[in-house]
């Protein structure tokens, strides 16, 4: 698979870029950026070929790879899907939901994949307990960090765990609670959400901005068991209640990245389609609803008279 990417624009972009090559190899071929003087020595360095224009990566790319925000961007990821190019994105918060369908109608209709970014789903101490995660009652979902996101930073990390949730409760969210404490104008010192699924499920996140040290952790509880994922730590453990008695079992985790994991799926998938048909109403469509909803949610907490349309 021939990889284009767009968003790497200046010399401060260097270290992504080691990032990209590093995991993608080979298959990082090309890039586009309009600064093509500050890009020419990373291109150099990681033997990533230069192209003249954006219509000519599209032309020898299979898939185009957006980093950063695609919202500068926006009118290349219409062209590419018209080449029939397979995207995956970093960054679509800037987006609005018609774009973001606009986006998704064209590589439907001609049965090419979009992908958002995902890391939780990808992580490898989620994969290695997922299937034992199959009716969870209460999801609980806890960030804890000592500095503060602007407001739109948040929906990354929101949308990585609404997918979370979403993907292990296995149902349609009816209702979304949202509080947060503001410290002022662009911060805040507590986040807290509520997701209420038809079949029961509850999940809990939760961002504690003013804690001591970082913490990334989810609990799934089920019926006689509770099983913790600490992204933090790269570790996960399952408690099992045997006869009024606690069983602890951890589970052995791989070392290979998130990202890594998610560009092979990627791929993967893309290869697979001919067999399979691109799904006419994806998932991600839907986590990226939910995540819209509650930053609007947020941002209503900050300015009580903010309306989006």
């Amino acid at each position: 698979m021939k990889i284009g990417l767009i968003g790497i624009n200046s010399q401060k972009d260097g270290n992504k870029a080691e990032q990209l090559k590093s995991i993608l190899k080979q298959n990082l071929f090309g890039i586009f950026s309009p600064n093509e003087e500050d890009i020419l020595p990373i291109c150099k360095n990681f033997n990533i070929t230069l192209f003249p224009s954006a219509g000519d990566l599209f032309e020898n790319s299979d898939i185009i790879y957006f980093a950063n925000s695609i919202k500068p961007n926006f009118d290349f990821a219409i062209s590419a899907l018209k080449k029939s190019c397979h995207l995956f994105i970093e960054d679509i918060s800037e987006l609005s939901f018609e774009e973001i369908k606009n986006l998704y109608k064209l590589a439907i209709e001609a049965q090419i994949k979009i992908q958002i970014k995902k890391t939780y789903l990808f992580a490898p101490e989620f994969l290695v307990c997922k299937n034992a995660v199959f009716a969870p009652q209460l999801i609980e979902i806890n960030q804890e960090q000592n500095f503060f996101y602007r407001p739109q930073n948040y929906f990354y990390e929101i949308f990585n765990d609404t997918c979370l949730a979403i993907n292990k409760a296995s149902s349609i969210v009816k209702k979304i609670s949202v509080s947060a404490i503001p410290i002022d104008l662009n911060h805040f010192s507590l986040i807290y959400i509520r997701l209420e699924f038809d079949n029961g499920c509850l999940a809990a996140i939760k961002y504690n901005n003013i804690a001591k040290e970082k913490k990334n952790e989810v609990s799934f509880f089920q019926s006689n068991q509770l099983i913790k994922i600490d992204f933090s730590n790269h570790a996960a453990t399952k408690f099992d209640i045997i006869h009024g008695q606690i069983i602890t079992s951890d589970f052995t985790i791989e070392t290979t990245s998130p990202f890594e994991i998610e560009m092979s799926d990627f791929i993967e998938s893309i290869n697979k389609i001919g067999s399979t048909h691109v799904n006419d109403t994806p998932d991600e469509l839907y986590m990226i609803q939910v995540t819209q909803t509650i930053m609007e949610r947020l941002y209503q907490v900050l300015n009580p008279g903010f309306y989006s349309v």
